[in-house]
């Protein structure tokens, strides 16, 4: 349903990665509403976020049925070697990490919009 891309953003000169998704290939319109909706607000979400375990998002958009994500690259390798039992500790540390980040960063937003709708 999608493909992720490594290409070279012609205004910045900068290389990305460029997730889509490809949008026409959803027949039914209310799951193609969801699945739209979905990919946008993660898109969102993770863009207000500034974390050095969690990729930086540039730019989010549709054309011609096309949704796409481009974000910063990652230089790694995969998470294979890490999956080990006796590797998975500092991988589980790192994510935890990340995911106290994103709980404490939605608090703030929630809050923020309560405040604002007043």
């Amino acid at each position: 349903m999608g493909v992720v891309y490594l290409e070279k953003d012609p205004t910045i000169q900068r290389f990305v990665t460029i997730k889509t998704m490809r949008l026409h290939e959803i027949d039914d319109t209310d799951k193609l509403q969801e699945i739209r909706t979905g990919f946008f607000r993660d898109a969102e979400l993770t863009g207000r976020l500034s974390h050095p375990n969690i990729v930086t998002i540039y730019d989010a958009g549709e054309e011609d049925d096309l949704g796409y994500i481009e974000m910063e690259i990652l230089q790694g390798t995969t998470l294979h070697a890490w999956t080990r039992p006796s590797s998975l500790l500092p991988v589980v540390a790192t994510v935890a990490d990340a995911l106290d980040y994103v709980h404490q960063q939605a608090w703030r937003i929630v809050i923020s919009s309560r405040l604002t709708s007043y």
